[in-house]
């Protein structure tokens, strides 16, 4: 794998601990543009690695947009309609949901690039992904069964009337926090040792409290993955075709990872503010304890003898 290490011909002038620290949003930028072969290889990765597990995400988000263009009177047009709107929201998918232990493993690498630490590509991908696999795999399978249970939900209810109707902005409302709650559960599964119930429950905590800058991710994450291709279509007219492919090809090469590491960039100081810094200082506590208990022990040791 030797594409994906870090190589290293000539030191570079590095980062000044000293230096004031620079707005977030300069903070950034300055991070991707330090590293952008970085980002292309680890996004490299996560397209390959993430392929297999992407696969039935997609057959699931196709299926149901066919469901909504089905008897339209053009049907090969609504297919195709809804195999391209099918990719680009399963590319918001990914961002967001994530796709299991691949995502556990880019999620290790994109959160040490938020707080400016090194990472080794493939070596630390590979050990997030083997430390962190039933973890990834069981959020993904439910992930899974929650998109089924909830499109059966949604279509249930949009179909009835009275009560029952109004309850789809219930199951709304559940989408778009459970959608949330995923820009925590990887981040905390990589940084902490916590049961999944754990994890799931302290992902839903900053999913409701922390909802403004939230709902500003995922309208940044919806704006460049459906958002930017969607509005460029009647643009392009018959150069769609040439779109869609510099759109295949930066979601191949940089934009997933840009976007994940937007994700981890927003989310990791929530997590070092919360649970990080009180759990360290928990420890710290904890070991000024114990030493205050070894000098005591020592004192009366002392006494003891000079009595004897």
């Amino acid at each position: 794998m030797g594409f994906f290490s870090n190589r290293y011909t000539k030191p570079g002038p590095g980062v000044d601990p000293d230096a004031p620290q620079k707005r977030a949003f300069f903070r950034f930028f300055d991070i991707f543009s330090r590293k952008p072969m970085h980002f292309i290889k680890v996004n490299l990765l996560y397209a390959v690695t993430g392929f297999i597990t992407t696969l039935p995400v997609f057959v699931l988000i196709f299926t149901v947009f066919g469901s909504v263009v089905y008897g339209n009177e053009d049907p090969q047009g609504a297919a195709y309609a809804a195999l391209i709107l099918a990719f680009f929201c399963t590319n918001l998918y990914v961002t967001v949901m994530g796709v299991g232990p691949a995502t556990a493993g880019i999620t290790y690498i994109l959160r040490n690039f938020a707080r400016e630490e090194h990472a080794w590509i493939w070596s630390d991908f590979k050990d997030a992904f083997k430390g962190n696999f039933k973890q990834a795999a069981a959020v993904y399978l439910i992930d899974l069964v929650s998109i089924v249970l909830l499109y059966v939900a949604l279509a249930f209810y949009t179909q009835s009337s009275g009560f029952l109707g109004y309850l789809r902005y219930f199951v709304y409302i559940i989408i778009f926090i459970y959608a949330m709650m995923h820009l925590y559960i990887y981040p905390i599964m990589v940084t902490f040792k916590l049961s999944l119930k754990d994890i799931y429950r302290n992902a839903l905590l900053f999913a409701m409290g922390k909802l403004p800058s939230n709902m500003l991710i995922l309208i940044i994450a919806a704006f460049v993955h459906v958002g930017l291709p969607y509005f460029l279509i009647p643009v392009c007219g018959n150069y769609f075709v040439i779109m869609l492919v510099i759109f295949a090809a930066l979601e191949i090469f940089v934009t997933q990872a840009l976007m994940s590491f937007m994700v981890n960039f927003g989310v990791y100081p929530k997590l070092k503010t919360y649970m990080l810094d009180p759990a360290m200082s928990g420890e710290e506590k904890k070991r000024e304890e114990t030493l205050f208990d070894d000098d005591i022990r020592q004192k009366n040791r002392g006494r003891n003898e000079q009595s004897e």
